[in-house]
């Protein structure tokens, strides 16, 4: 099997083979195996834009 150096990387590879998504967005009803993944994809729903390029009028 896999080996991990810390529990918590246990618990989210363990979630993603068992098909929980314990971190969901309650405004359009998806779920995450990882608290960061629901943070950035949180964003999709703002106008948050954290990084911007300047390069091409963009």
């Amino acid at each position: 099997g896999v080996g991990f150096i810390n529990g918590s990387n246990l618990k989210t590879h363990r979630r993603k083979y068992l098909g929980e998504k314990p971190y969901k967005y309650d405004a359009c009803g998806l779920g995450f195996h990882h608290n960061d993944n629901l943070r950035v994809h949180r964003s999709t729903h703002t106008s948050e834009k954290h990084y911007k390029c300047d390069a091409y009028g963009a």
